[in-house]
């Protein structure tokens, strides 16, 4: 029986992957003794991995090799599927000693909690790992490798595949002239990649002591595993005058699977898989820490009088920025994702939304000057959060997909009030296809340039530079009034060749191509072909012109072989949306996840929830308002988004949310009620919603009062006769407290006569 081997074999193979382990790392130190990998980004480098990858992530990588050798090993032995296997097993599973994840969190603390945790874990009390940061990937379908987990670079006829470049210029062309959308707006790509990056960062392979793997020196990749480099072809019209036929490319890192179990090889998201603003605030305690003030909840701000409330600048400049001379204040920026100076339009957001948690935190405290920093930041991150959610499902995924999908997938928040919807069943963890493949639409998006001030910045001069924001005249400002002003790209198998030919460019002909590193990591991640998603949809066929179908059975030869991203992207769009059903589906999908998976989504019942009045002040957000309140604008469109006769929002009568609904304590009396029978009162409601703590009031909350109802009345002598009454009163007579008007209007009645 299988069941009987599966020990012996488990032992075996670790120790063989623990000798692999051993001269793997070995041969790490020996590029980076040599110079050959190299920590900082020179000329010819792209954006690093180094810059994306945590040590956390390489230390789960070495599970995830166990993990891969182990399955290798059993299959090999037995010569049948994992899944195979894993029925013969079942019920007594193998336990990799070496899994990250063998140990649950434990989640009591959290069962009651008002806030996430920074991290993402115990979302799911029952799957404490379900959404956190540093696990991995899920998937709508099995991975797709040559042999468990080798990249996917093999034609089903057993030829190769054609090259990643090879697609890219032969498929994605530049529009020349512009594709533009008559409808929605350049922001409508930005918002997208910052929303991206709030819900997913892959881990990439790096070398000794986090340095840079360099696999296009001669004879490298053949003997580093996590080597894949992109080859370019001799005649590429681009990059042969430069003699460059290599683009480097590394693997993403292996994980275990959540049950530490057998299985292929798995990717690991280094965010939380969960719409909670994890691109401001961090993944994990220590950059969540290292970005706050600890003063009345907020978030630190650069130090710049002449450029005030910007990100905090990253003064050991750890992301390699492309930096004017010395002695410049031009600095890049810490945010709680570390791509955050990738581009100017990104930053942007990126300090806008930080504005707003100062803003808000501030306004809180100025009603429950009691709160605690840590209550405030809390609370306001929750704010924020759901702020994010509700501009997510209520703007912007209604102009990718449109209002069909919308209601179909039950994506749109709702009007009024909270709402049940919450699944513990439902594991909201990032899917690899959406990642890898389907929320890359945007790539298609992105001009050549941004649209800044009446000129046109190209996008290779801007990436990892941040010296544009530093404009006192223009800066934040001016990216972000460029975006909402000026059209996107449209949705289709066109990119700019800023991007697919200089992208992170610091010399001429060493950019990298973006729709190859996407084609290229598909491949690494074991994505399936499009024609496997396209019928997990239930899409039917013609989805895409002739003419753009044509020329990808051209290029791939076999119609099974054609990819998700090229194919995906290149479909017609659905009505109403901007993405075509494929990758509509996927995307749906994922959200879908996101939103009933999510306890802590910002429209549910529960511990965690929001006040109904509270969530009336969430629903009034949206991304213009926000961006009202922290710019200098004037005008701007009233719909984010759009760009097809919008109307337009002065942002000086853009009103705050009303914290009243936050506050701990007696609300302000209300008016005095109609004047009846001689009295009148007033009453005022003791606030607390949570995070109030109980007994906040002390006090009275009514008010009685006697007034003239007639018109001829002498107020002043019933307040005077009321006094002499009270003076006739024995102690024991009179009452203590408030009394209702019933009772009032019966004590009085015979001082009324007088």
């Amino acid at each position: 029986m299988v069941s009987d081997d599966i020990s012996w074999i488990i032992s075996s193979s670790l120790r063989r992957v623990e000798r692999s382990i051993r001269d793997a790392n070995a041969l790490d130190k020996l590029f980076s003794d040599k110079g050959i990998d190299q920590k900082g980004v020179r000329s010819k480098d792209l954006f690093g991995p180094h810059l994306l990858t945590s040590p956390r992530a390489k230390n789960i990588s070495d599970a995830g090799m166990f993990s891969i050798g182990v399955t290798k090993a059993v299959v090999d032995r037995f010569n049948m599927s994992i899944q195979a296997i894993k029925e013969q097993i079942r019920g007594r599973p193998p336990v990799l000693d070496h899994c990250p994840f063998s140990i649950a969190p434990d989640c009591t603390p959290s069962m009651m909690s008002r806030y996430r945790t920074i991290d993402g874990s115990c979302n799911n009390i029952f799957n404490g790992f379900w959404g956190a940061s540093f696990t991995p990937f899920e998937r709508m379908l099995p991975a797709v490798y040559d042999y468990f987990d080798k990249p996917r670079q093999t034609s089903v006829k057993g030829l190769p595949l054609p090259l990643a470049r090879t697609i890219s210029t032969r498929f994605h062309l530049p529009s020349v002239p512009d594709n533009l959308m008559r409808d929605r707006s350049h922001m409508t790509m930005a918002f997208g990649q910052f929303l991206s990056y709030d819900i997913q960062r892959n881990a990439l392979a790096t070398g000794y002591d986090g340095a840079n793997i360099d696999c296009c020196t001669d004879n490298v990749e053949r003997r580093r595993h996590n080597c894949f480099p992109i080859e370019i072809p001799t005649d590429d019209t681009y990059y042969s005058p430069f003699n460059r036929t290599c683009m480097n490319f590394v693997r993403a890192l292996p994980t275990p699977n959540l049950d530490c179990y057998l299985g292929q090889r798995e990717q690991l998201n280094q965010n939380t898989h969960y719409i909670d603003g994890s691109q401001i605030y961090g993944s994990d305690q220590s950059t969540s820490d290292s970005l706050r003030s600890f003063t009345g909840g907020t978030l630190k701000t650069g130090l710049d009088p002449d450029i005030p409330n910007m990100l905090p600048k990253d003064t050991n400049n750890s992301a390699n920025c492309i930096l004017p001379q010395l002695g410049s204040n031009v600095q890049c920026f810490m945010a709680g994702d570390v791509r955050v100076n990738e581009q100017p339009a990104l930053a942007s957001l990126h300090t806008v939304f930080m504005r707003e948690h100062n803003r808000i935190a501030t306004g809180l405290s100025a009603l429950n000057n009691s709160w605690s920093d840590q209550v405030l930041f809390e609370e306001a991150r929750k704010i924020i959060g759901a702020m994010l959610q509700h501009i997510t499902y209520n703007e912007y995924l209604p102009e990718i997909l449109g209002s069909a999908i919308m209601y179909s997938y039950d994506l749109y928040p709702r009007s009024y009030g909270n709402i049940h919807g919450y699944q513990s069943n439902t594991n909201p963890s990032i899917r690899n296809e959406f990642a890898t493949a389907a929320f890359r639409f945007g790539h298609s998006m992105v001009h050549d340039s941004l649209k800044y001030r009446g000129s046109s910045l190209l996008f290779k001069d801007l990436f990892n530079n941040p010296t544009t924001l530093y404009h006192a005249n223009g800066g934040i400002d001016g990216i972000i009034k460029g975006l909402l002003d000026w059209q996107s790209q449209k949705v289709d198998e066109r990119l700019s060749q800023q991007i697919t030919r200089n992208l992170f460019e610091r010399q001429s002909g060493f950019g990298a191509d973006l729709a190859a590193i996407n084609i290229q990591r598909g491949r690494d991640h074991g994505i399936p072909s499009y024609l496997s998603m396209k019928a997990f949809c239930n899409v039917s066929d013609n989805v895409h012109s002739p003419s753009v179908w044509s020329s990808l059975k051209g290029i791939y030869n076999v119609s099974e072989d054609i990819e998700l991203f090229p194919a995906g992207v290149s479909e017609q769009p659905v009505t109403g949306g901007k993405v075509g059903p494929t990758f509509a589906c996927i995307i749906a999908k994922q959200f879908e996840a996101l939103k009933k998976g999510d306890r802590y989504y910002y429209e549910y019942f529960g511990n965690q929830a929001f006040s109904p009045k509270q969530l009336d002040e969430i629903r009034k957000t949206t991304l213009s308002k926000v961006i009202c309140r922290n710019t200098g604008l004037h005008t701007i469109p009233l719909k984010a988004f759009r760009i097809d006769n919008s109307p337009y929002l002065r942002c000086s009568g853009v009103s705050d949310i009303d914290y009243n609904h936050w506050k701990c304590g007696w609300l302000e009396w209300e008016p005095w009620r109609p004047c009846v029978n001689f009295i009148r009162f007033r009453i005022r409601i003791c606030s607390g919603p949570r995070p109030c703590a109980t007994h906040v009031c002390t006090g009275n909350s009514f008010h009685v009062e006697m007034c003239d109802s007639h018109g001829g009345v002498d107020i002043l002598r019933i307040r005077t006769n009321i006094r002499i009454f009270e003076s006739m009163l024995k102690q024991e007579e009179k009452i203590n407290g408030t009394v209702d008007i019933s009772t009032a209007q019966d004590l009085f009645k015979d001082v009324l006569r007088q």
